[in-house]
């Protein structure tokens, strides 16, 4: 189960494209996604994403939920949601600028409700990080709030960006590549209690047969970095976990997320299923 959270954290966190023709649109302000996660041919995971982009201010959404023989085992369910601030230069829409504010992570394991959050006070300042857990009815425990930020230095905690946050910021990275920006380039993400660094790097356009269906997409490899907070059994699957991200050259939707290496064994593959005109719903379990 952490083998493909960790995957599908790791690759959903990871989209950019470069592109040398005139810039795409761009993933619609309000943007509503639903995703299936098939780990060898077998379905293990369901999650959606949502981009709520209005007025200078952001939400982002995520929750996933496990399925099959993994979800009877583990019954996984997490959700998250990340809020700031987004702001354009008049007239220059490519170098848009997403300021984390918020973020709150809540999942439930077969023992307890637990939940991380991160508040970001002000720029160039360090985010700080809480977590805590509630024993769910009928299973020993207590109530937990305390800090969780505690092993990871004030300094790499700063001009950081929470996971559903740094979607965003790759996205707008996109644009600004396209207006002659830098094509290859690092977002620093803290979701806690770890630090890591992700590398990007174009591998170019490319048509994608998905299901059975081509689609025009653009390659893009991304590469973890760790860099605190992480222990060794986990650091082994992020250190140069490798994804390539499928995306869609009409408005940059992510199509599919494919582990090219993330330890010694190869985590699901991750597939767009559908676009929703409001927050997509996961289906009902099998």
């Amino acid at each position: 189960m952490r083998r493909l959270f960790c995957t599908i954290t790791g690759a959903v966190l990871c989209a950019t494209v470069f592109v040398g023709v005139a810039p795409s649109p761009g993933l619609a302000r309000t943007t509503y996604l639903r995703y299936q996660a098939n780990w060898s041919g077998l379905h293990v995971a369901d999650f959606t994403l949502g981009f709520d982009d209005e007025k200078g201010r952001y939400v982002n959404t995520f929750h996933l939920v496990t399925r099959g023989l993994l979800g009877w085992f583990t019954r996984f369910d997490i959700a998250a949601t990340a809020t700031g601030l987004h702001q354009s230069p008049p007239g220059n829409d490519a170098a848009a600028t997403y300021t984390a504010q918020e973020y709150r992570v809540d999942y439930t394991t077969k023992n307890a409700l637990r939940w991380i959050k991160i508040t970001f006070s002000a720029p160039h300042a360090p985010a700080h990080a809480r977590k805590g857990s509630r024993p769910l009815p009928g299973h020993p425990g207590k109530i937990e709030n305390k800090a969780a930020d505690k092993d990871i230095p004030a300094r790499l905690r700063t001009d950081v960006t929470d996971p559903l946050s740094a979607l965003s910021q790759l996205i707008e990275g996109v644009r600004e590549h396209l207006s002659g920006g830098p094509a290859n380039f690092s977002i620093a993400v803290f979701d806690g209690k770890r630090r890591l660094d992700l590398k990007a790097r174009y591998l170019g356009p490319i048509t994608r047969t998905i299901m059975e269906k081509k689609y025009p997409a653009y390659r893009l490899r991304v590469e973890t970095v760790p860099i605190m907070g992480f222990k060794k059994s986990h650091k082994i699957l992020w250190d140069g976990a490798t994804f390539d991200l499928y995306l869609s050259r009409d408005d940059l939707r992510i199509m599919q997320i494919v582990p090219i290496r993330h330890g010694p064994v190869l985590g699901p593959v991750l597939t767009l299923e559908r676009t929703c005109s409001q927050p997509c719903p996961l289906p009902k379990a099998d």
